[in-house]
């Protein structure tokens, strides 16, 4: 194995501590491909889970809410990949996590509100009412996520994923808007993530958001 760190115009304040384990079964693989066409290149969410070194009444329990994009430019295989990504992300969530769903179109829903996990490898229900159609009110739906994860009994850290193509066509539709939402929700203590689905996704929205909201 090969293991490097390299840093520019910086160093370290304290000693470089490395950790590692030879037992790979240590560390959890999830894998969320798409490939539109054979011909084509495809992309791909990898999502590595260390294993856990702090005991279990230690840990911080997590609210999540999935905002997904179900606007017209979301049909077919786009939709169908946001359904698949937050499917597996819950399926991780653990005893005492929190989640919640959102859909935008010209205007965002609640399809699930907050909902304690049980155990691991739970379902999100409110995904099969996911339907594609309507404008992109990405700015409704940023603000409902935060909404739903305001209303929940904080103890623990928030977490908002936003999926979606990125293309906002109604309500708040610059990029600098909507990166403010995401600063906004980062001053709240609720960190943004950004999940751009599809070949044509807005690179340039979907990043802002998420550098914005941490």
């Amino acid at each position: 194995a090969s293991i490097a760190y390299e840093a520019a115009g910086g160093s370290l304040e304290d000693d470089f501590l490395l950790l590692y384990d030879t037992d790979s079964s240590d560390l959890g693989l999830s894998v969320v491909a798409h490939k539109t066409r054979s011909d084509e290149p495809g992309h791909f969410v990898l999502m590595m889970t260390p294993k856990q070194l702090w005991p279990d009444e230690k840990k911080t329990p997590q609210d999540v809410v999935f905002v997904v994009d179900t606007s017209g430019s979301m049909s077919g295989e786009k939709l169908a990949d946001a359904k698949l990504a937050a499917a597996t992300l819950v399926g991780q969530l653990e005893p005492g996590d929190s989640v919640s769903l959102v859909g935008f179109s010209t205007r965002a829903t609640t399809f699930q509100a907050p909902t304690t996990i049980h155990h691991v490898g739970s379902t999100l229900d409110g995904l099969t009412y996911l339907d594609a159609g309507g404008d992109t009110n990405m700015s409704d739906g940023l603000w409902n996520g935060i909404s739903n994860l305001n209303a929940v009994t904080a103890h623990g850290s928030k977490r908002l994923v936003l999926l979606g193509d990125g293309h906002a066509t109604a309500g708040s539709t610059s990029t600098s808007t909507l990166a403010a939402v995401a600063t906004g929700a980062q001053q709240q203590g609720i960190t943004v993530s950004a999940l751009g689905l599809g070949l044509d996704f807005d690179l340039d929205t979907m990043a802002a958001i998420a550098d914005a909201g941490g």
